[in-house]
């Protein structure tokens, strides 16, 4: 291992070459006299001398020919060492690992890669699907989608698109018991908890004064998955509070119909959230723009 500055190698490089302190000076934007004292304090490390001197003419000794052999060497793999990362910088090439939440996933993200994997051949990517917070680190993600509250975990992060939660249920869930006039009436009916991750805390719902009402589900069914509590509300098992994003279909074709419409969650955001800078890595800074690009068009669909 070098215990000196590479530049000392790079001067020494430079001398051998032209043969002349004034050349490599000039070559390496130093003055003469600097390079000099470079050169110097490489011999005085070494313990020999690298150069004859004398008023006309400059020769490199024997063990600086020796020197030369072996430090050009060194200093050719360097250099390959830094184009290869030089076209790594501007390359989207490498494997990447993203995580997402299993609806959100399935609905917005699946049907995506394959253009993002269309356009970047080089790339391989791993795709990931749980409704439980990742640990970035922990599992090698390069990049998580979460849908939420966004806590101050340290991640840097990306909004991609906006939603809030609504509630919903089967119109065959409503013939049998009825449609809930208020919030407070939601404590007579069948509600279809979400129980992973800070979900199974209250519901936390706006009503139309902008008032926030903190409602604990109560119900039979549970699960710790968006799509079988979507599952559930399709069948007529109660009312989901699920977001707008994952229900807009079903509301679509009058598979769900909103409950309390007035009503509904704060907006929140769904976010990308990476651990490196993607100004450093340009396979996650392809990625988090094809998404943040792609998904952004997702915004307020059940709305």
């Amino acid at each position: 291992m070098l215990d000196f500055p590479l530049d000392l190698l790079r001067a020494f490089d430079a001398v051998a070459s032209h043969r002349s302190f004034a050349r490599a000076a000039l070559d390496l934007r130093l003055s003469a006299s600097a390079l000099s004292r470079q050169i110097k304090q490489l011999e005085r490390h070494l313990g020999m001398p690298l150069f004859y001197r004398s008023t006309r003419s400059m020769a490199l000794t024997e063990a600086g020919q020796t020197y030369l052999e072996a430090t050009r060497e060194a200093l050719a793999q360097l250099r390959t060492a830094g184009q290869a990362l030089g076209r790594l910088q501007g390359e989207v090439r490498g494997e990447l690992r993203l995580g997402a939440p299993v609806a959100y996933g399935r609905r917005f993200v699946v049907p995506l890669l394959p253009d993002f994997m269309r356009n970047h051949p080089a790339v391989t990517l791993s795709l990931q699907m749980s409704d439980r917070y990742a640990d970035l680190a922990a599992e090698g993600l390069d990049l998580a989608i979460r849908v939420g509250r966004l806590e101050d975990s340290g991640l840097r992060s990306r909004q991609l698109a906006e939603s809030r939660r609504v509630l919903v249920a089967s119109p065959d869930y409503l013939a049998a018991r009825g449609t809930p006039a208020s919030l407070q009436e939601l404590k007579r009916h069948s509600c279809l908890a979400l129980t992973v991750n800070r979900d199974g805390e209250p519901w936390r719902c706006l009503d139309r004064s902008g008032e926030l009402h903190s409602i604990k589900p109560t119900g039979r069914l549970r699960a710790d998955n968006g799509d079988a509590v979507l599952a559930f509300a399709l069948a007529g098992c109660g009312i989901a509070f699920l977001s707008d994003l994952m229900v807009a279909e079903a509301l679509a074709q009058g598979r769900l119909c909103r409950v309390l419409p007035d009503c509904a969650g704060p907006a929140h955001g769904v976010h990308a959230v990476f651990l490196a800078d993607p100004e450093g890595s340009p396979k996650l800074r392809a990625l988090l723009d094809f998404l943040v690009l792609r998904l952004a068009g997702t915004q307020g669909r059940a709305r």
